[in-house]
Protein backbone atom coordinates (compact mmCIF):
# COMPACT_ATOMS: atom_id res chain seq x y z
CA UNK A 1 0.00 0.00 0.00
CA UNK A 2 2.81 2.43 0.89
CA UNK A 3 4.58 1.61 -2.37
CA UNK A 4 1.37 2.25 -4.33
CA UNK A 5 0.86 5.61 -2.58
CA UNK A 6 4.42 6.60 -3.39
CA UNK A 7 3.95 5.68 -7.07
CA UNK A 8 0.65 7.60 -7.19
CA UNK A 9 2.27 10.63 -5.55
CA UNK A 10 5.14 10.59 -8.05
CA UNK A 11 2.69 10.41 -10.97
CA UNK A 12 0.63 13.30 -9.60
CA UNK A 13 3.72 15.36 -8.90
CA UNK A 14 5.10 14.62 -12.36
CA UNK A 15 1.89 15.87 -13.97
CA UNK A 16 1.85 19.08 -11.90
CA UNK A 17 5.56 19.78 -12.36
CA UNK A 18 5.41 18.97 -16.07
CA UNK A 19 2.45 21.32 -16.62
CA UNK A 20 4.12 24.13 -14.68
CA UNK A 21 7.37 23.58 -16.57
CA UNK A 22 5.55 24.02 -19.88
CA UNK A 23 3.96 27.24 -18.62
CA UNK A 24 7.36 28.45 -17.41
CA UNK A 25 8.66 28.28 -20.98
CA UNK A 26 6.16 30.94 -22.08
CA UNK A 27 7.67 34.41 -22.58
CA UNK A 28 7.08 36.94 -19.84
CA UNK A 29 4.68 39.06 -21.90
CA UNK A 30 2.29 36.11 -22.25
CA UNK A 31 2.65 35.38 -18.53
CA UNK A 32 1.49 38.93 -17.82
CA UNK A 33 -1.42 38.66 -20.27
CA UNK A 34 -2.51 35.64 -18.26
CA UNK A 35 -2.06 37.60 -15.03
CA UNK A 36 -4.29 40.38 -16.40
CA UNK A 37 -6.98 37.83 -17.23
CA UNK A 38 -6.77 36.31 -13.75
CA UNK A 39 -7.03 39.80 -12.25
CA UNK A 40 -10.47 40.21 -13.83
CA UNK A 41 -11.56 36.90 -12.32
CA UNK A 42 -10.13 37.29 -8.80
CA UNK A 43 -10.85 41.01 -8.42
CA UNK A 44 -14.21 41.41 -10.14
CA UNK A 45 -15.90 38.04 -10.73
CA UNK A 46 -14.73 35.80 -7.86
CA UNK A 47 -13.03 38.28 -5.51
CA UNK A 48 -10.36 36.73 -3.32
CA UNK A 49 -10.37 38.21 0.21
CA UNK A 50 -11.28 41.59 -1.25
CA UNK A 51 -13.20 42.73 1.84
CA UNK A 52 -10.20 41.86 4.04
CA UNK A 53 -7.76 43.69 1.75
CA UNK A 54 -10.02 46.78 1.59
CA UNK A 55 -10.47 46.82 5.38
CA UNK A 56 -6.72 46.45 6.00
CA UNK A 57 -5.91 49.29 3.60
CA UNK A 58 -8.53 51.64 5.05
CA UNK A 59 -7.32 51.02 8.60
CA UNK A 60 -3.66 51.34 7.63
CA UNK A 61 -4.13 54.59 5.67
CA UNK A 62 -7.03 56.53 7.26
CA UNK A 63 -5.77 59.73 5.63
CA UNK A 64 -6.31 58.37 2.09
CA UNK A 65 -9.50 58.79 0.10
CA UNK A 66 -11.49 55.75 -1.03
CA UNK A 67 -10.31 56.44 -4.60
CA UNK A 68 -6.68 56.26 -3.45
CA UNK A 69 -7.39 53.07 -1.50
CA UNK A 70 -9.00 51.38 -4.51
CA UNK A 71 -6.07 52.37 -6.74
CA UNK A 72 -3.62 50.71 -4.32
CA UNK A 73 -5.96 47.74 -3.94
CA UNK A 74 -6.16 47.09 -7.68
CA UNK A 75 -2.41 47.33 -8.14
CA UNK A 76 -1.96 45.00 -5.18
CA UNK A 77 -4.07 42.30 -6.84
CA UNK A 78 -2.09 42.66 -10.07
CA UNK A 79 1.16 42.27 -8.12
CA UNK A 80 -0.29 39.38 -6.14
CA UNK A 81 -1.19 37.43 -9.29
CA UNK A 82 2.11 38.35 -10.94
CA UNK A 83 3.88 36.81 -7.96
CA UNK A 84 2.39 33.35 -8.47
CA UNK A 85 2.88 33.31 -12.23
CA UNK A 86 6.45 34.56 -11.81
CA UNK A 87 6.96 31.67 -9.39
CA UNK A 88 6.24 29.26 -12.24
CA UNK A 89 8.75 31.11 -14.44
CA UNK A 90 11.39 30.46 -11.79
CA UNK A 91 11.36 26.75 -12.66
CA UNK A 92 13.43 27.41 -15.77
CA UNK A 93 14.79 30.94 -15.30
CA UNK A 94 18.53 31.22 -16.00
CA UNK A 95 21.00 32.86 -13.64
CA UNK A 96 21.61 35.52 -16.28
CA UNK A 97 17.90 36.34 -16.56
CA UNK A 98 17.51 36.34 -12.78
CA UNK A 99 20.42 38.79 -12.47
CA UNK A 100 18.57 41.22 -14.76
CA UNK A 101 15.34 40.96 -12.80
CA UNK A 102 16.75 41.11 -9.27
CA UNK A 103 19.27 43.70 -8.08
CA UNK A 104 20.59 44.70 -4.67
CA UNK A 105 23.34 46.62 -2.89
CA UNK A 106 25.02 43.36 -1.80
CA UNK A 107 28.44 44.40 -3.14
CA UNK A 108 28.32 47.48 -0.90
CA UNK A 109 27.89 45.35 2.25
CA UNK A 110 31.18 43.76 3.45
CA UNK A 111 29.37 42.23 6.44
CA UNK A 112 27.30 40.06 4.13
CA UNK A 113 30.31 38.95 2.12
CA UNK A 114 32.14 37.73 5.24
CA UNK A 115 31.25 34.04 5.49
CA UNK A 116 32.11 33.94 9.20
CA UNK A 117 29.47 36.49 10.18
CA UNK A 118 26.18 35.48 11.76
CA UNK A 119 23.56 37.70 10.20
CA UNK A 120 19.81 37.83 10.58
CA UNK A 121 18.05 39.20 7.48
CA UNK A 122 14.53 40.37 8.33
CA UNK A 123 11.74 41.70 6.15
CA UNK A 124 7.96 41.60 5.70
CA UNK A 125 5.44 40.02 3.36
CA UNK A 126 6.49 41.79 0.16
CA UNK A 127 6.15 40.67 -3.43
CA UNK A 128 7.81 38.94 -5.10
CA UNK A 129 9.30 37.03 -2.19
CA UNK A 130 10.17 34.03 -4.39
CA UNK A 131 12.34 36.00 -6.83
CA UNK A 132 13.98 37.75 -3.89
CA UNK A 133 14.79 34.42 -2.23
CA UNK A 134 16.51 33.15 -5.39
CA UNK A 135 18.28 36.46 -5.93
CA UNK A 136 19.70 36.49 -2.42
CA UNK A 137 20.69 32.83 -2.53
CA UNK A 138 22.64 33.48 -5.72
CA UNK A 139 24.54 36.29 -3.94
CA UNK A 140 25.12 34.54 -0.61
CA UNK A 141 26.72 31.27 -1.52
CA UNK A 142 27.41 29.86 1.95
CA UNK A 143 24.84 28.86 4.57
CA UNK A 144 21.95 31.01 3.34
CA UNK A 145 19.04 29.81 5.46
CA UNK A 146 15.41 30.69 4.83
CA UNK A 147 12.61 29.88 7.26
CA UNK A 148 9.30 28.95 5.65
CA UNK A 149 5.87 27.66 6.63
CA UNK A 150 5.19 24.14 5.24
CA UNK A 151 2.18 23.68 2.97
CA UNK A 152 -0.62 21.20 3.68
CA UNK A 153 -0.38 19.72 0.16
CA UNK A 154 2.63 17.35 -0.20
CA UNK A 155 2.66 17.87 -3.97
CA UNK A 156 2.86 21.66 -3.78
CA UNK A 157 5.23 21.46 -0.82
CA UNK A 158 7.67 19.45 -2.95
CA UNK A 159 7.17 21.79 -5.91
CA UNK A 160 7.77 24.95 -3.87
CA UNK A 161 10.85 23.48 -2.24
CA UNK A 162 12.31 22.44 -5.59
CA UNK A 163 11.97 26.00 -6.90
CA UNK A 164 13.19 27.69 -3.73
CA UNK A 165 16.37 25.62 -3.52
CA UNK A 166 17.58 26.11 -7.11
CA UNK A 167 20.44 28.42 -6.04
CA UNK A 168 21.90 27.32 -2.66
CA UNK A 169 19.00 28.19 -0.32
CA UNK A 170 18.80 25.92 2.72
CA UNK A 171 15.15 25.72 3.75
CA UNK A 172 14.18 25.37 7.40
CA UNK A 173 10.52 24.66 8.18
CA UNK A 174 9.21 26.99 10.88
CA UNK A 175 7.54 24.04 12.59
CA UNK A 176 10.93 22.33 13.10
CA UNK A 177 13.16 25.37 13.38
CA UNK A 178 15.04 24.48 16.56
CA UNK A 179 15.96 20.98 15.44
CA UNK A 180 17.12 22.09 11.99
CA UNK A 181 18.89 25.32 12.95
CA UNK A 182 21.03 23.74 15.66
CA UNK A 183 23.64 22.42 13.21
CA UNK A 184 24.31 25.96 11.86
CA UNK A 185 24.19 27.85 15.15
CA UNK A 186 27.95 27.82 15.73
CA UNK A 187 28.91 28.62 12.12
CA UNK A 188 28.71 31.70 9.97
CA UNK A 189 25.24 31.98 8.40
CA UNK A 190 22.75 34.39 6.86
CA UNK A 191 19.25 33.64 8.20
CA UNK A 192 16.28 35.19 6.37
CA UNK A 193 13.07 35.67 8.32
CA UNK A 194 9.70 37.07 7.31
CA UNK A 195 9.38 38.76 10.68
CA UNK A 196 5.90 40.29 10.48
CA UNK A 197 4.14 36.97 11.14
CA UNK A 198 1.22 36.65 13.52
CA UNK A 199 2.21 35.00 16.82
CA UNK A 200 0.34 31.91 17.97
CA UNK A 201 -1.72 33.96 20.40
CA UNK A 202 -2.17 37.57 21.58
CA UNK A 203 0.14 37.08 24.56
CA UNK A 204 2.97 35.57 22.50
CA UNK A 205 4.45 38.74 21.06
CA UNK A 206 5.48 42.35 21.59
CA UNK A 207 2.54 44.71 21.01
CA UNK A 208 3.71 47.57 18.79
CA UNK A 209 1.89 50.25 16.81
CA UNK A 210 1.97 49.19 13.16
CA UNK A 211 0.22 51.38 10.58
CA UNK A 212 -1.96 53.07 13.21
CA UNK A 213 -2.93 49.87 15.08
CA UNK A 214 -1.34 48.05 18.00
CA UNK A 215 -0.75 44.40 17.12
CA UNK A 216 1.63 41.70 18.42
CA UNK A 217 4.92 40.80 16.71
CA UNK A 218 6.61 37.47 17.39
CA UNK A 219 9.38 37.32 20.00
CA UNK A 220 11.53 34.91 17.98
CA UNK A 221 13.61 37.14 15.68
CA UNK A 222 14.71 39.49 18.47
CA UNK A 223 15.40 36.69 20.95
CA UNK A 224 17.33 34.72 18.33
CA UNK A 225 19.45 37.76 17.42
CA UNK A 226 20.32 38.35 21.08
CA UNK A 227 21.00 34.69 21.85
CA UNK A 228 23.41 34.28 18.92
CA UNK A 229 24.68 37.90 18.96
CA UNK A 230 23.96 38.30 15.25
CA UNK A 231 24.19 41.35 13.07
CA UNK A 232 20.65 42.36 12.08
CA UNK A 233 19.90 43.64 8.58
CA UNK A 234 16.58 44.78 7.18
CA UNK A 235 15.74 43.92 3.56
CA UNK A 236 13.96 46.85 1.94
CA UNK A 237 11.97 45.50 -1.02
CA UNK A 238 10.86 47.52 -4.04
CA UNK A 239 9.24 46.57 -7.34
CA UNK A 240 10.75 48.63 -10.16
CA UNK A 241 8.34 47.39 -12.81
CA UNK A 242 6.64 44.14 -13.76
CA UNK A 243 9.09 41.31 -13.21
CA UNK A 244 11.89 43.53 -11.86
CA UNK A 245 12.68 43.79 -8.14
CA UNK A 246 15.37 45.24 -5.93
CA UNK A 247 16.42 44.97 -2.32
CA UNK A 248 18.49 47.26 -0.18
CA UNK A 249 20.30 45.67 2.75
CA UNK A 250 20.07 48.07 5.71
CA UNK A 251 21.98 47.39 8.91
CA UNK A 252 19.76 47.83 11.97
CA UNK A 253 22.41 46.85 14.51
CA UNK A 254 25.65 44.96 15.00
CA UNK A 255 25.00 44.69 18.74
CA UNK A 256 21.47 43.36 19.36
CA UNK A 257 22.07 42.95 23.08
CA UNK A 258 22.38 46.74 23.43
CA UNK A 259 18.58 46.93 22.99
CA UNK A 260 16.06 46.57 25.79
CA UNK A 261 13.43 43.88 25.26
CA UNK A 262 11.08 44.81 22.45
CA UNK A 263 13.04 47.82 21.19
CA UNK A 264 14.83 45.95 18.39
CA UNK A 265 11.47 44.60 17.22
CA UNK A 266 10.08 48.15 17.34
CA UNK A 267 12.97 49.35 15.15
CA UNK A 268 12.12 46.61 12.65
CA UNK A 269 8.46 47.70 12.63
CA UNK A 270 9.47 51.31 11.97
CA UNK A 271 11.57 50.47 8.89
CA UNK A 272 8.91 47.99 7.76
CA UNK A 273 6.32 50.79 7.84
CA UNK A 274 8.63 53.05 5.82
CA UNK A 275 9.00 50.32 3.21
CA UNK A 276 5.22 49.82 2.99
CA UNK A 277 4.47 53.54 2.75
CA UNK A 278 7.05 53.87 -0.03
CA UNK A 279 5.26 51.23 -2.17
CA UNK A 280 2.08 49.98 -0.47
CA UNK A 281 0.81 47.86 -3.38
CA UNK A 282 3.58 45.24 -2.98
CA UNK A 283 2.63 44.39 0.63
CA UNK A 284 0.38 41.40 1.35
CA UNK A 285 -2.95 43.00 2.27
CA UNK A 286 -4.90 39.71 2.15
CA UNK A 287 -2.95 38.51 5.20
CA UNK A 288 -4.97 38.51 8.46
CA UNK A 289 -2.20 40.51 10.08
CA UNK A 290 -4.48 42.62 12.27
CA UNK A 291 -6.64 39.82 13.69
CA UNK A 292 -5.37 40.47 17.24
CA UNK A 293 -6.32 43.95 18.46
CA UNK A 294 -5.91 45.47 21.93
CA UNK A 295 -9.53 46.63 22.07
CA UNK A 296 -10.61 42.97 22.10
CA UNK A 297 -8.52 42.21 25.21
CA UNK A 298 -9.54 44.78 27.85
CA UNK A 299 -7.95 42.92 30.77
CA UNK A 300 -4.69 42.11 29.04
CA UNK A 301 -1.24 41.95 30.56
CA UNK A 302 0.68 42.07 27.30
CA UNK A 303 4.16 43.43 26.55
CA UNK A 304 3.30 46.79 24.99
CA UNK A 305 6.32 48.57 23.49
CA UNK A 306 6.14 52.36 23.17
Amino acid sequence: MLKFKKILFNIQYGIVFGLFTLISLLPFFIIYWLSNFLFIIFYYLLPYRKKLARSNLINAFPEKSIEEIIKIEKQFYINFLDTFLELIKLITISEKELSKRYTSNYLDCPDLQNQDNKIQLITGHFMNWEIINLGISKEIKNNFLAVYMPLSSPIFEKFMNSVRTRFNTILIPATKFRDNFEQYENQGYKLMLIADQNPGGPGLGYWISFLNQYIPFVFGPEKGAKKNNTLVYYLEVLKKKRGYYSTQYKCLTKNPNDFEDGQLTKLFVEVLEENIIKQPDIYLWTHKRWKFQLKNYPTNNFKIID
